[in-house]
Formats: structure tokens, sequence, C-alpha cells
């Protein structure tokens, strides 16, 4: 019984180090196995795909959001430019308030120095130029000497309409 149980320990000992030593099925050979490759490459090629997808969309968040930071650049502008001769917005309008003084690159920039030319031309410049500015102005009535001045900036992303607006009460007189 003796040798029994000590030739089982042998038998035992054998196969341990058989799988330690890298042997596949006692053959006497080392290495991976084909199925053990293809399950390496098949979790190494998922973390892959995992970190392009997520490239990709950290990349479309950043345009995103330099096209939101442009458009709202864009928007304190023309208010700094309506600000700077708020006399004028005759000039801006034509004098019907419910006219809107509309900027698009894509309809051609004004030549010139007006706040149109200058508009249009900030927002090639920051290769804004698929976007539309758009101003409009509101009597604030009854009260005098103040109007309501919203300015809104659209653009297209991605197949999605996008737009950021300013809005300011400017004095009139």
């Amino acid at each position: 019984m003796l040798m029994l149980i000590d030739s089982k320990r042998k038998e035992e000992q054998t196969q341990v180090e058989t799988v330690l030593s890298g042997d596949h099925a006692g053959t006497g050979r080392s290495g991976f196995t084909l199925i053990e490759i293809m399950v390496a490459m098949l979790v190494i090629a998922v973390g892959v795909l995992g970190a392009t997808a997520m490239q990709t969309t950290a990349l479309k968040a950043t345009i995103l959001t330099r096209n939101v930071d442009t458009c709202t650049h864009l928007s304190f502008a023309a208010l700094d430019r309506i600000h700077a001769s708020a006399s004028d917005i005759a000039g801006y309008t034509g004098g019907d308030y419910g006219t809107d003084f509309v900027v698009s690159p894509t309809a051609g920039c004004p030549s010139g120095t007006s706040d149109a030319a200058m508009l249009c031309e900030s927002m090639e410049n920051m290769q804004f130029d698929f976007g539309a500015l758009s101003v409009s102005f509101d009597s604030d009535f009854p009260v005098t000497g103040v109007d309501t001045v919203s300015v809104s900036v659209t653009w297209d992303h991605n197949g999605e309409q996008y737009e950021c607006q300013a809005i300011d009460i400017i004095p009139t007189g």
C-alpha cells in the first residue's frame, strides 16, 4: 500500500511539473497554443478599438467646445461694437426695428470698415465661416432711451444646428 501511494504522488508531481514547465498535453513542447494567441489578440484588439473610440469622442467634444467659445467671442464682439456706436442703431436696422442685422461669411463679406465687414472678417479669421450672426433690436417701450439688443450666432456641427445668444440693454440717447 505504501508503494501505491508513493507512485500516485510521483504521478501528481510529474503532472504539476509538466504544467509549470509549459509542456502542453504532455507532448514535450513548450509555448503558447493557437487559441491562447487568438484570445490575446482579441483582448488587445478590443482595447485598441476602445481607445480609438474614446479619442474620437474627445476630439469631437474639443471641436464643439472651440465652436462655443468662438460663438461667445463673436456675440460679445458684436455687442461691444453696438455699444461703441449706440447712437447709430438706425445704421444697423435701416431705421426699422423689425429688420435684423445679419452677417454670414458664406454669403460673402462686405468690404470696408463697417461693423458688418469687421464681424464677418472676424468670423473668417476664427475659421467660423460656416456660421451666421444675427442682431435684433427691440425698443424697450414705454421706457425711453434704452433698447434691448439680442445677438445670436448659429452654426452647423455634424449635422446638428447650434446657437448661442447674448442679450444686453444699451442706452440709445
